[in-house]
């Protein structure tokens, strides 16, 4: 899989939590990857994000939500 195209598929991952209202309760950092726990209510889903241009977005969506 190409680069982009891991890159567009986590970023809709991430921006479809986000939409649904799920909030970034987590990080853990790896050299390989950011496991990223994402919240609602009681709900938990948790996704390895690997592509740097995707832990670069996340890290961006978390920051925007804490202002």
């Amino acid at each position: 899989m190409s680069t982009h195209k891991r890159y567009l598929e986590e970023k809709k991952t991430i921006d479809l939590l986000l939409h649904e209202g799920y909030v970034i309760r987590k990080v853990t950092e790896k050299l390989d990857g950011d496991l990223v726990e994402f919240q609602k209510g009681k709900k938990l889903e948790m996704h390895y994000i690997q592509n740097p241009d995707a832990r670069k977005y996340f890290s961006a969506a978390l920051l925007s939500r804490k202002k």
